[in-house]
């Protein structure tokens, strides 16, 4: 069931709003006042849900990796034909440990996925036949967490696609909706979860944030940055917008 507070702070990046719901590997939040240090900015949003993102999990469910990966193939035409689907270690405290490492844990083998690129890690897009398998780290929760990112070729870390970002979203979101209450799930299915302009993804930057933009060829449109300048959320739900339309990030000097 899902935990429901009331003025207090919660999740793994410590939202803090006047209801927020609480649910393995995911959370979200009814629309209401931010106060300073949240991630959302003082701008009056829209949105009804304020979705935050995975829960920095150190395993993924051989349930949510099948949806995971059923969605990106399912989508990937769609938004970002040519992308592929990373998972990276997140530090939680202290730096990412060299020796971390994901394995995909099945009932007759343990598979290693090699780190590329600092602590990310290519996901293949399919899993072995003798399944099912789940994503395992070697440290605890306490130490490591997973975030999902979905990189076409050509983009990087601050050059992201909104097709990507669309993308990433719906993988996002599969993963997680096998962990949440039917109540939950329907309420965010029925609102068009990543489709809909009533709620509100972020992503995970990875790095700090001074803004961002969506690079149309007429115009430009700012991106939203939580406080806390880890995270961004980008109009994924607006149609009028281009796949392959640039998204900009910039850093924190």
């Amino acid at each position: 069931m899902p935990d429901i507070r009331i003025g207090a702070s919660v999740g793994v990046l410590g939202i803090f709003l006047l209801l927020t719901i609480t649910v393995p590997g995911i959370s979200f939040a009814s629309q209401s006042k931010s106060p300073e240090g949240s991630l959302i900015s003082n701008e009056t949003y829209s949105p009804e849900i304020v979705v935050i993102g995975l829960k920095n999990p150190f395993t993924l469910s051989a349930q949510q990796l099948m949806e995971m990966l059923r969605a990106f193939e399912r989508h990937r035409s769609t938004y970002a034909p040519n992308a592929r689907l990373y998972v990276e270690l997140n530090d939680l405290g202290g730096g990412v440990p060299e020796n971390a490492r994901l394995f995909l844990t099945g009932p007759n083998q343990q598979i290693e996925l090699p780190r590329e690129v600092g602590a990310r890690i290519y996901f293949p897009s399919s899993l072995p036949k003798d399944g099912p398998y789940a994503l395992r780290s070697n440290f605890s929760r306490k130490r490591v967490g997973v975030s999902l990112w979905v990189m076409s070729p050509g983009t990087t870390d601050v050059r992201r696609t909104i097709g990507d970002l669309r993308l990433q979203c719906e993988v996002m979101w599969a993963a997680a909706r096998s962990t949440v209450s039917p109540v939950v799930r329907s309420l965010l299915g029925s609102a068009g979860a990543c489709k809909s302009s009533k709620i509100a993804f972020y992503f995970r930057s990875g790095r700090r944030l001074s803004g961002g933009s969506v690079d149309l060829v007429s115009r430009r449109i700012p991106l939203h940055v939580g406080r806390n300048r880890l995270s961004y959320r980008a109009p994924i739900h607006d149609k009028s917008i281009p796949n392959v339309t640039p998204v900009t990030l910039r850093l924190v000097d």
